[in-house]
């Protein structure tokens, strides 16, 4: 509260205090000291705040500047897309007019693709044919003499 000074130093100040100006004027002086010291305070405080609102208002400044830059033509942007090579349109086909496509659309592209219905019709028919031609074939006709066909057993041996 009194800074560096020890409880015997601010006795010795006292005592000196009370010699020097003596009992009668000593509460006087001790309200004058006192409002002295209040308004250096107070000072103070304007002052350390007169010094933030300018560091803010600095701050401020360095933002709006900053953004300036970012918005502006000659800015930071304009530097990377170059650097990128952003200005520069690049060939791509045309977005869809709607993310949702309509019937007639998906059945073209299913037929594109080849899983449309004729495209299927046709492999569910390659497929039908593929499974009767895999089939066992069916069993050779008699033999005009009169034996019974011959099996694999009685070919070899």
């Amino acid at each position: 509260m009194f800074g560096n000074f020890s409880l015997p130093e601010l006795l010795v100040v006292g005592a000196l205090a009370l010699i020097v100006i003596g009992p009668k004027d000593l509460p006087r002086m001790m309200r004058q000291v006192g409002r002295f010291v209040g308004q250096a305070r107070g000072l103070a405080r304007q002052f350390q705040d007169s010094m933030n609102d300018a560091a803010r208002e600095a701050d401020l400044e360095e933002f709006r500047e900053a953004r300036k830059l970012l918005k502006g033509k000659s800015g930071v942007t304009d530097v990377l897309n170059e650097t990128v090579g952003l200005d520069e349109k690049p060939d791509r086909p045309p977005k869809p007019k709607s993310p949702v496509l309509s019937a007639e659309e998906m059945r073209e592209r299913a037929e594109e693709s080849g899983f449309g219905p004729a495209a299927l019709a046709e492999r569910k028919a390659a497929e039908e044919a593929a499974q009767v031609a895999a089939s066992d074939p069916p069993p050779p006709p008699p033999p005009a003499d009169g034996q019974p066909p011959r099996t694999a057993d009685a070919k070899s041996g």
